[in-house]
């Protein structure tokens, strides 16, 4: 390539609208273009990958005697236990990051993203699915387990009320 096409070219990557004298420098540019091109839809197609090509999460186990969704109950009261105890904290942690009446589902809201970490903390130590361990915990939630205080876990949520801009 020439001094007078890497000019060129270092202007047309700063935005500066160039004329293209030669075919030389038409094809450069096209060149360039479409290697850009390509790239970006590599980047895509590697990306988008996990999400088109995912493989569907195998089967629970079916339900016998005290075991449901491929686990014991003595484990499936252990694991809620384990979220259960996490509960409290984690509805004031929200309260604590979004005070207000009017921030209540926000505050809700940042609550169940402790939770998640909650799930993952309990998948990892126990060996289960993300599905196994919030089925654990609906069965829990349903079948009122008494949480760490001794009370069941609080079947609702908060309504969304959108924040209103005064």
């Amino acid at each position: 390539m020439s001094v007078r096409a890497v000019e060129l070219f270092a202007r047309w990557l700063a935005g500066d609208r160039i004329a293209i004298s030669s075919r030389r420098m038409l094809l450069v540019v096209f060149a360039i273009s479409v290697a850009s091109l390509a790239y970006s839809i590599k980047i895509l197609r590697e990306a988008t990958r996990p999400l088109i090509q995912s493989e569907a999460p195998p089967p629970l186990p079916p339900d016998h005697g005290d075991v449901r969704f491929g686990v014991p109950l003595t484990t499936r009261k252990a694991v809620f236990t384990e979220l259960a105890k996490q509960e409290p904290a984690s509805r004031a942690k929200g309260h604590q990051a979004f005070p207000g009446p009017e921030l209540d589902w926000s505050a809700e809201d940042h609550r169940a993203g402790f939770e998640r970490k909650s799930v993952a903390a309990a998948m990892a130590r126990h060996k289960l699915s993300m599905t196994q361990v919030y089925l654990i915990l609906d069965e829990g939630i349903r079948q009122h387990w008494a949480g760490p205080d001794g009370e069941p876990l609080r079947p609702t949520t908060v309504p969304l009320h959108p924040r209103r801009k005064y």
